[in-house]
């Protein structure tokens, strides 16, 4: 999750643009994290192609920074923007407009192979249906993970399924492998990154891990803090200028290329 601190720069008078620092989240893999300097992930390979069309108006630079820092900042005024924050205005009050949706994240449901063959036997269908078919199940999220709707956790609280939550991805996966946990919920980015650490590292098989359901879609956006410090005088430009290139990026068919090129690396 990326954070855009603008800069007034003053020593640049040769070149009338403003300075604009983009700090991304360095440690969200794979959305956003660093390799040493260099900001990796699917935002910032989105955001540098919607930069580089934005460059006859500002010049922007992506630069790593830890994510709780970039929300401080945020709430102080220092900091312009800070992408991709989910919609919770009542959690983030201080984040005052959001742009157009950037991407959708599909929080989806995987399960262990062995537990849906057990389903499919159960139930007599082929394709197990969610939820009905999931009673009993033990089912792994991470800690406070708030990417998950009412009826997802009205379930748990009924006692028709049990919500465990593990280290993170890695080890509910881990769980999912050895019999320990039937399932997990994540973003299926996250999960299909940890799936190919693991199974580089040689210690997970693919082909025990299934994907069942697509439990909702949510999106992540650009958001802008309040600008109490009256320090970007050019911030509805600049939301209007940014606004335009997601969508002709999206209208183009270029936003979706560079997403599904991104997952077709996540798996192999």
């Amino acid at each position: 999750m990326l954070l855009i601190l603008l800069m007034i720069s003053s020593g640049s008078r040769s070149d009338p643009r403003p300075e604009v620092i983009i700090i991304a989240d360095d440690d969200y893999p794979p959305f956003s994290y660093r390799d040493g300097l260099r900001p990796l992930g699917i935002y910032p390979r989105i955001l540098n192609r919607v930069f580089y069309r934005m460059r006859e108006q500002y010049r922007i630079e992506i630069r790593p920074l830890p994510w709780r820092r970039g929300l401080i900042m945020m709430a102080e005024g220092t900091g312009f923007a800070i992408f991709p924050p989910y919609y919770f205005p009542d959690k983030r009050p201080y984040l005052e407009k959001y742009s157009v949706p950037i991407m959708a994240e599909r929080v989806t449901l995987f399960c262990s192979k062995k537990y849906i063959e057990g389903l499919k036997h159960r139930t007599g269908r082929f394709k197990p249906v969610w939820p009905s078919d999931f009673g009993g199940a033990v089912i792994g999220i991470n800690p406070g993970y708030l990417l998950l709707g009412e009826d997802f956790w009205k379930r748990h609280r009924e006692g028709f399924y049990v919500i465990e939550e593990g280290i993170n991805n890695q080890k509910n996966l881990l769980k999912l492998a050895s019999g320990r946990m039937d399932c997990l919920v994540n973003s299926r980015m996250s999960v299909l990154w940890d799936i190919q650490q693991l199974k580089n590292a040689s210690k997970l098989s693919v082909a025990d891990i299934v994907q069942v359901h697509v439990l909702k879609e949510q999106h992540g956006y650009l958001a802008f803090s309040k600008n109490s410090l009256m320090r970007y005088p050019f911030r509805e430009d600049f939301i209007t200028q940014f606004n335009i290139e997601i969508k002709q990026l999206s209208d183009s068919g270029e936003l979706q290329k560079l997403i599904d090129d991104f997952e077709k690396e996540l798996l192999f």
